[in-house]
């Protein structure tokens, strides 16, 4: 028992548990083309922005379908609603401002 080093096994798990930054260029990429319902932020492990923007985006859609149903909308499809709209400012503001993933690392 007293020939074993704690501190090896501690620096060996810390080494294996050090996620890779996420790269800043597979992030805008997955922004641009599926920013709306949060795939860049599960890529850059942001999980709780990823989730409300998936959430928005199925409210959005389900009000969307509902206001279809009853043909009360004066909006024809979910790109000219203003939960769209919110997406898109949300996708911007994450393009251009975020620069760590979810573990505080800074993307490369």
């Amino acid at each position: 028992m007293g020939d074993f080093d704690f501190g090896t096994l501690s620096a060996a798990a810390t080494n294996r548990r050090t996620p890779v930054p996420a790269s800043w260029w597979v992030y805008v990429l997955l922004a641009l083309l599926f920013g709306g319902i949060g795939v860049h932020n599960l890529y850059a492990r942001r999980r709780r922005a990823a989730a409300a923007q998936f959430g928005l985006f199925a409210a959005g859609v389900l009000w969307t379908v509902a206001l279809d149903i009853i043909d009360v909308t004066p909006f024809g499809s979910f790109s000219r609603s203003p939960v769209a709209g919110w997406l898109t400012l949300w996708m911007f503001y994450d393009v251009c401002c975020v620069r760590e993933d979810g573990h505080g690392n800074w993307m490369r």
